[in-house]
């Protein structure tokens, strides 16, 4: 008996540490987790340890959980024991969300349940005596998973930028709208802003859409227009706008009456300036752009209908190529040409013949470092390839004064026919009819005209005018203008020989002997 009964009492205590073999037995670990906070959060999550519990420090109102050292599939259960926050599983990224609006440290919780297999030691009583054995059993563990998170994310809300300045813009428009309300002028600083706000929308209302007033209080807001402050301001603001949009549109109207009038004479100014412009033109420029009336129908005359006939007739007079020579001439104590020459096509003989095909002027002082290969010419009677090898627009050549050389105007190839007036009239075939068929008034209209410069060069010792001088000037003054006005280089050197003619012209005995006789009377 007595050793059936030790048989129950072990079979037992063998039931009941199976039983309890089976029921979960709690363990707590810290838990290590990877926090990723918002994008906008610049500063890194830090990450301490107190009392075995795991500190996060982190900012945002949600933050990103990832457990590195349980897997969430085996949690049986989580939360936070904090009202203020709210834990949950998002499936699909397979990580923790943690979400709060307000600042402070929050206790996380994850309960992980796992089977694992044990040896259970167990003691068995016979009539031979005691023995001992193992039993083997399956065991379900429960380990509880804590941190603590501290939160800063209470005065922080995140807006995309698009909001943000939508918002800021709609913040700006109602303190505007507030501060206006309440003025001085409108409601005062005490005024309800809602009931304002709902006053003006009601009005704003009836503007737009008068008939939503017979569904409404159409009688309280009547009241309010007529009896209130506010809404005689509103009547008062709405009548003056009325006043000012309507002032407005008749000052408009006759600001435009004026305008179009305005207009039509602007229109009639472009015309003549239009005019202006083509007549400015060389081809279209007239004897009277230059000269007065009388002295361009001469010219027109005598040398064709516009500056450009005339400027041709000149032309033929002085010839180009002689000018550019007598130019380089004159340049020749001062001046080389730099030049650079290929080979003619030649009878295969043992010396090849070679031609400029390039030239530059060099002062003869700049040239004395130059290397030795650098091929010079000097510029006494130059040769044919070298005048059409040279660019007549060279600067040396447009900056040499040749007026104030002193130079045998005898040596130049250039020559200007006419010396007395009666050659100059039959060279360039004057009209004398414009002058009445009267050799003295044409004289007396150049004697006039020279007179009043009688303090320029062109009047001699005694005052008396130089008429060749005269005719030399007007080509003068021809020359300059196509070279200011149309960029002409060979204008400008045409000037530059017409003005050292007029400086150095010897028939002055001559000149004065005749304008003397037309003083006289003697062509009378």
């Amino acid at each position: 008996m007595r050793r059936l009964t030790i048989l129950l009492v072990s079979l037992l205590v063998a039931s009941v540490v199976a039983t309890t073999g089976a029921t979960a037995a709690l363990e707590t670990r810290p838990a290590d987790l990877a926090i990723e906070q918002p994008h906008y959060i610049d500063g890194d999550v830090s990450r301490s340890s107190a009392n075995g519990t795991t500190v996060y420090e982190a900012e945002g109102e949600e933050l990103l959980l990832g457990p590195k050292n349980f897997a969430p599939s085996d949690v049986v259960s989580s939360g936070v024991e904090e009202s203020a926050g709210d834990l949950s599983l998002d499936k699909d990224l397979g990580v923790y969300r943690f979400s709060t609006t307000t600042d402070g440290s929050y206790n996380l919780y994850w309960t992980v349940e796992t089977t694992r297999s044990t040896a259970t030691p167990t003691t068995n009583t016979t009539a031979n005596g005691t023995t001992g054995n193992a039993t083997a059993s399956t065991e379900t563990v429960r380990i509880q998973y804590t941190a603590t998170v501290r939160v800063d994310a209470g005065d922080r809300r995140h807006i995309p930028a698009g909001q943000l300045e939508a918002q800021r813009e709609a913040a700006a428009n109602w303190s505007e709208w507030e501060d206006s309300v309440k003025s001085e002028e409108v409601a005062g600083p005490d005024a309800n802003m809602e009931e304002e706000s709902q006053l003006a929308i009601n009005l704003l209302k009836l503007r737009y859409n008068p008939g939503t007033a017979l569904t409404g209080n159409f009688t309280q807001i009547l009241l309010s227009l007529f009896i209130t402050l506010g809404g005689l301001f509103v009547l008062l603001l709405f009548g003056g706008y009325h006043y000012v949009t309507r002032r407005s549109d008749i000052g408009f109207r006759h600001k435009r009456e004026s305008l179009d009038a305005e207009r039509a004479d602007l229109e009639d100014q472009l015309l003549k300036a239009d005019e202006r412009d083509r007549l400015s033109a060389l081809e279209g420029m007239d004897w009277n752009d230059i000269f007065p009336d009388n002295i361009a129908r001469a010219f027109r005359e005598a040398f064709g209908e516009t500056v450009l006939d005339g400027y041709l007739q000149i032309q033929e007079s002085l010839l180009p190529s002689n000018l550019i020579r007598d130019r380089l001439e004159a340049m020749s104590g001062e001046y080389v040409a730099v030049v650079e020459r290929e080979d003619v096509a030649t009878d295969g003989g043992a010396e090849a013949e070679t031609r400029i095909v390039d030239a530059e002027l060099r002062s003869a002082d700049e040239l004395d470092d130059q290397e030795d290969d650098t091929e010079t010419v000097a510029l006494e009677d130059p040769s044919e390839d070298l005048v059409e090898a040279l660019s007549w627009d060279d600067p040396e050549l447009r900056s040499f004064d040749l007026p104030d050389q002193e130079l045998d105007q005898s040596e130049f190839s250039t020559t200007l026919e006419g010396a007395t007036l009666e050659e100059l009239v039959e060279e360039y075939d004057v009209e004398m009819r414009q002058f009445g068929d009267n050799r003295e008034v044409f004289a007396e209209y150049l004697l006039e005209f020279l007179v009043s410069v009688h303090e320029h060069e062109f009047t001699d010792e005694e005052g008396r005018v130089r008429p060749i001088r005269y005719v030399f000037n007007l080509f003068l003054r021809t020359s300059r203008l196509l070279d200011e006005q149309h960029e002409m280089p060979l204008a400008a050197y045409q000037s530059e020989h017409i003005e050292y003619l007029l400086r150095n012209y010897d028939h002055d005995e001559e000149i004065s002997e005749y304008v003397s006789e037309v003083s006289e009377g003697k062509y009378a």
